[in-house]
């Protein structure tokens, strides 16, 4: 599953790019926080979701292998 998707992870991530969030993802759960700035998502959701109501952002985008 995701087969060419992960290619093109892949490649952009040799590039020092990153992909957009469009479609669905594969990453390891610690390259994308890596690429995709855990820390600042963390405070801006503790900001504007508190309670928690929402998955986080590797919930909505990452497909489990």
């Amino acid at each position: 599953m995701g087969h060419f998707n992960k290619k093109i992870e892949a490649k952009v991530r040799e590039l020092g790019g990153k992909k957009s969030l469009y479609s669905n993802a594969f990453y390891p759960r610690e390259t994308f926080w890596q690429l995709y700035g855990k820390t600042t998502y963390r405070q801006l959701k503790a900001r504007y979701d508190p309670t928690n109501k929402m998955k986080d952002l590797y919930e909505k985008r990452v497909l489990a292998k």
